[in-house]
């Protein structure tokens, strides 16, 4: 019925316009097959309807990230200070701090299923990773001996999650997303010890996987009329344990050898309170004074602030 009173008046509108040219008025001869003006006209178009939000869309992104870490930092930290602790009693001196693992570069892409004008299914995997380097050196005269670790945290989480936006104006959103995951991680762990000529090295590379959670807080620019540019920071919650693998011992002492290796934490009593412990092994460790003996537990938990594209199809 809308439709049918908008023709009708455009067309009164129209006739009042022709109406109103020179000579309109005046009756004129019609010849056989030749029609009016009015009878000329066309039917208005309908409008376009507006957009439901229904689509596919694709985010690439890179950043920066901070991860806890675990049993990681404050058991091999506990190590160097057990080790410091009974190196100053037989005379030595030593320099060289522990180097804690945080930092590291990540970088991923999400699958989109829009649905709506503001929520999206979302799809996804990243990879993130984190790396420190340390070393300290004991001297007693003309004697040195070095400790190294080289200890790296890699995750690959396929994850699933929902995201809200909302907009705050013509070009910007800004939208929230949480989901939960399944990371796939795996450390490397190189730990040496120099004594020249003598030298042992022992390389780890255990894998674990787990159950974890994240939430999103984005602010999205349109840059035209399918791309946007995106920042957002991550929250992660993420503790793994059960890790298992090869560790492979080389030496100036003899032929290398592997075994099968599991990561484990306790503490060990001394004069001055309890060092921690972060100790693979292929056996459970029975150590004289060790307590709360457990399995170790790397934490994959943290922050990310990252930038990217999303392209809408």
């Amino acid at each position: 019925m809308g439709r049918k009173i908008t023709i009708i008046v455009f067309s009164l509108v129209l006739a009042l316009f022709f109406l109103t040219l020179p000579g309109w008025g005046q009756e004129k001869e019609q010849k056989p097959g030749i029609k009016t003006p009015v009878e000329r006209m066309e039917t208005p178009k309908a409008t376009k309807p507006a957009k439901s939000g229904f689509g596919i869309g694709l985010r690439l992104y890179g950043g920066w990230n901070y991860l806890d870490s675990g049993d990681l930092n404050p058991g091999i930290s506990g190590y160097l200070d057990g080790q410091s602790y009974g190196a100053t009693i037989h005379g030595w001196t030593y320099s060289g701090d522990y180097n804690s693992l945080h930092g590291g570069l990540n970088g991923g892409l999400d699958l989109l299923l829009h649905f709506g004008r503001h929520f999206s299914l979302v799809i996804g995997t990243e990879y993130f990773q984190a790396a420190s380097d340390s070393e300290r050196v004991f001297t007693k005269g003309t004697e040195q001996l070095s400790l190294g670790f080289h200890p790296e945290m890699r995750a690959l989480p396929i994850k699933l999650g929902l995201m809200a936006s909302l907009p705050l104006g013509k070009s910007l959103n800004v939208y929230l997303q949480g989901g939960i995951g399944y990371y796939w991680t795996q450390l490397l762990y190189q730990w040496d010890q120099r004594e020249t000529p003598d030298w042992v090295n022992w390389d780890i590379d255990v894998q674990a996987g787990a159950i974890g959670y994240h939430a999103d807080l984005g602010l999205e620019l349109k840059l035209a009329r399918k791309l946007f540019f995106f920042l957002e920071a991550q929250g992660r919650l993420v503790e793994v344990d059960g890790y298992s693998g090869p560790m492979t011992v080389t030496g100036s002492s003899g032929s290398p050898y592997t075994v099968d290796c599991r990561l484990y934490y306790f503490k060990i009593s001394s004069p001055v309170g309890p060092f921690e412990m972060f100790w693979p092994d292929y056996e459970t460790p029975a150590i004289p004074g060790i307590s709360e003996l457990r399995e170790a537990e790397i934490d994959f938990s943290g922050v990310s602030a990252r930038a990217g594209v999303r392209i809408r199809f």
